[in-house]
């Protein structure tokens, strides 16, 4: 099976499996948000014919929260695309749970992985990592 195929029968799978969830639809009778960024992600393989976008698999190796109000978290994911090419995604989000307005830090960045372990992440998230790519 090609690689088209191979994500349209990723996508369905997904689709189906989604479909499936018990969770409760949102607001106004719209389809739970899994379902709706599903739906946009299938939309974007094809467009014109063409492949568009690419599956990549993320496998989250390191949470951290932090706070009594959980208020500070960080993820780290190892993702692969479908090319072998391999990136850290570093997501965090650093709210003040004192201030009323919706101030904050969060984000997303990928890094090599090269890049990533030669980087001031915390070491212990870098050995982490380090024992799932097996270098």
């Amino acid at each position: 099976m090609g690689a088209i195929g191979g994500n349209l029968a990723r996508a369905s799978a997904l689709l189906q499996a989604l479909s499936r969830s018990t969770a409760p639809p949102s607001r106004a009778g719209r389809k739970p948000a899994a379902l709706d960024a599903a739906s946009r992600r299938v939309d974007l393989l094809f467009l014109g014919g063409k492949q568009v976008d690419q599956m990549a698999e993320k496998v989250e190796f390191h949470k951290s929260v932090k706070g009594p109000l959980m208020e500070t978290e960080d993820r780290w994911r190892l993702v692969t695309e479908d090319d072998g090419q391999r990136f850290v995604e570093h997501e965090w989000s650093y709210v003040d749970p004192h201030k009323r307005a919706s101030s904050g830090n969060s984000g997303t960045k990928r890094f090599a992985v090269d890049e990533f372990l030669a980087s001031d992440a915390p070491q212990a998230v870098k050995d982490i990592l380090t024992k799932l790519i097996g270098s």
